[in-house]
């Protein structure tokens, strides 16, 4: 995985490509469920099973469960949406800090707050949301 390592918005201007965009987010997104969907079928499959021993079907759960930690953090930590509200449509921020995108408005939102209510752990909100 490519780190990026400043803060970045990607704009499009043209309502062309804007479409374009937001029907590829649109089919990420729901590939993205899809394989997930198929996972945890498979993961249900594997709990019926009887013919399985207890040590197998922890193990093969296991795998499965691996996999899905893969999956989402691939497509929860790409351009495919705000990570806080969802938006596909909108322009999105990158943020180094935490390696998700979000729109400019979820953004800034978190930006202000960071700012008026210190973080649980001590981070300085011009690392959180530079």
């Amino acid at each position: 995985m490519m780190s990026m390592k400043k803060k970045r918005t990607i704009r499009l201007k043209d309502p062309r490509l804007r479409k374009a965009r937001y029907e590829l987010r649109t089919l990420l997104r729901l590939v993205w469920e899809k394989q997930i969907s198929d996972l945890y079928d498979k993961i249900e499959t594997i709990r019926d099973d009887d013919s399985l021993e207890l040590d197998t079907k922890i193990q093969r759960k296991a795998q499965i469960d691996k996999q899905i930690e893969a999956i989402d953090f691939a497509y929860l930590h790409g351009p495919h949406g705000c990570r806080l509200c969802g938006d596909r449509d909108a322009d999105l921020t990158y943020n180094p800090c935490n390696s998700t995108w979000f729109c400019e408005s979820c953004y800034k939102s978190n930006q202000e707050f960071y700012k008026k209510n210190p973080h649980p752990e001590g981070l300085d909100w011009r690392e959180l949301y530079p």
